[in-house]
């Protein structure tokens, strides 16, 4: 009996042969494919079977892309964003970057760990830049401080709280 190959799968030879599946981390959307029409699956997306359409991770997970598998989580102050517009949802691509108030050891650097902004730096907004200085002469005793304004003058009075603050007098 003639069987249509689903998605996932095609057959480039007439006859009674087996459905070929799409190797891991590639993927076809149509049924009835006669020659291989897998693409790989793209940065956001797992392709969890080789049988499978590709879907589209969950809030605050991501995935390589074609390397196949299920999408990992995000991270301790990384979220998922859309990075780049594509034809259709399926042609769109994601990626985890970092919250406001964590940064990246090296800006950037999305192969690292997002960290929480240390007493004395600051990250505005969602993105992989690494924490900031405060600016000469100012300082914040904020961990994970998400706005420039938090860093304050030092004058003697300040100075003396923060080291108090922080068991260094």
């Amino acid at each position: 009996a003639c069987v249509i190959c689903p998605a996932g799968k095609y057959k480039a030879a007439d006859g009674d042969s087996v459905c070929t599946s799409c190797t891991a981390g590639k993927y076809s959307t149509g049924a009835g494919n006669t020659s291989n029409k897998c693409i790989d699956t793209l940065a956001g997306y797992s392709s969890p079977g080789v049988d499978q359409a590709q879907t589209v991770c969950g809030a605050n997970e991501w995935s390589a892309g074609n390397v196949g598998g299920a999408c990992q989580a995000c991270g301790t102050g990384a979220t998922r964003v859309h990075i780049s517009q594509g034809a259709s949802w399926t042609t769109s691509t994601y990626a985890c970057v970092c919250t406001a108030g964590y940064g990246r050891p090296i800006a950037g650097d999305d192969s690292s760990a997002c960290v929480l902004c240390v007493a004395g730096k600051y990250k505005v907004g969602v993105g992989d830049g690494a924490c900031v200085d405060c600016p000469a002469g100012k300082y914040s005793a904020d961990v994970g401080a998400t706005l420039a304004s938090t860093c304050v003058s030092c004058d003697a009075d300040a100075v003396l709280t923060l080291l108090k603050a922080n068991g260094l007098k």
